[in-house]
């Protein structure tokens, strides 16, 4: 692995985690990418791209909110929860 590549999965790796516990401590109902994104300090792009990476883990899971506009809202998976 060259250096550019061990620090591009360096960065993966601590947006994955800095997702991971904003999830963690968003309620619910406020759970959704810009409020992770602004609490992870990431950039929208890199946040989406930790989101898609964890929920296809199976830390995470989402789905569509209720009424106007629509969000994608996400929560912690209830594997990840239990332990």
């Amino acid at each position: 692995m060259s250096w550019l590549e061990g620090r591009r999965a360096e960065r993966r790796a601590f947006d994955r985690a800095a997702v991971l516990l904003a999830v963690s401590k968003l309620r619910p109902e406020h759970c959704h990418g810009l409020d992770i994104m602004r609490l992870a300090g990431l950039s929208s792009g890199r946040a989406h791209v930790a989101l898609a990476w964890l929920e296809a883990q199976g830390d995470i899971t989402s789905g569509w909110s209720e009424g106007e506009p629509r969000r994608r809202m996400y929560r912690m998976a209830d594997r990840v929860e239990a332990q």
